[in-house]
């Protein structure tokens, strides 16, 4: 849920969807939000099966760290978290 605010900026609104019988999210992912990463995460959290997903996360963890560790979204991580600084009040 904590990912889903900070992406979202609001609380998670689930649906079933009728033809799976599998929960989803009602609000669709940008599409230069990596959707096939949260899309991934979501729909393993929101449908987990103990039984059959034991290493579900284990896997989803190693797809989040490949995507950070690219040179080129290092970059783009730092240049976001830079514009964020710039926000934050300076102590006086």
């Amino acid at each position: 849920a904590s990912s889903y605010i900070l992406l979202f900026g609001s609380h998670i609104e689930v649906i079933e969807d009728e033809r799976t019988g599998k929960w989803r999210l009602r609000k669709p992912l940008r599409r230069y939000w990596q959707k096939d990463l949260w899309n991934c995460l979501f729909g393993s959290l929101l449908n987990f099966d103990a039984n059959t997903d034991a290493y579900c996360l284990h896997d989803i963890r190693i797809a989040f760290d490949e995507y950070i560790e690219g040179k080129q979204k290092k970059r783009e991580i730092a240049a976001h978290l830079n514009q964020l600084f710039t926000h934050i009040p300076k102590k006086r």
